[in-house]
């Protein structure tokens, strides 16, 4: 695995890649990580991009290590837009055809190991805004960024 440290305005993010694809985006502290490589680079500009108030969809590679289950949460998870926001009982809806499985589908979205390119600060609660690996600073602001406005359904 490769390593690379980026400086958000939120704090420092680590990105990790299996060479070719990005593999983790996460809120860490910073290890002077610097791995030189082309898809660092296209993450960091996107990044850039993204804190500088850019709505496209990322434009680099993204492998996602998790079970199939997760995966299948999060690939349809990638399709809420810029800005918009679903709940998890709306989320499971999408996936299985039935809220009932918003649970699951809550944990399938804790389970994001590439956050921000993958949005899983765009899911709320039912209620709110509700939690966050990161914290719900860190959501509020990602969701502020984009100007979201918090639809609950």
């Amino acid at each position: 695995m490769h390593y690379c440290d980026y400086d958000s305005p939120l704090g420092n993010i680590m990105l990790a890649s299996d060479g070719e694809s990005i593999t983790e985006i996460r809120f860490v502290p910073s290890q002077g990580r610097r791995d030189a490589l082309a898809v660092f680079g296209a993450a960091s500009k996107w990044l850039d991009d993204y804190f500088g108030g850019f709505s496209g969809e990322p434009d680099f590679k993204i492998r996602l290590y998790v079970p199939p289950f997760a995966e299948k949460v999060l690939t349809a998870l990638c399709k809420v837009g810029y800005g918009e926001t679903i709940t998890y009982g709306g989320l499971s809806a999408v996936v299985f055809g039935s809220p009932r499985y918003a649970r699951a589908v809550g944990s399938a979205v804790g389970s994001n190991p590439v956050a921000i390119a993958v949005p899983c600060h765009r899911v709320v609660a039912a209620k709110g805004l509700g939690g966050y690996e990161y914290g719900t600073a860190v959501k509020s602001a990602l969701l502020d960024l984009e100007r979201a406005n918090i639809t609950l359904k």
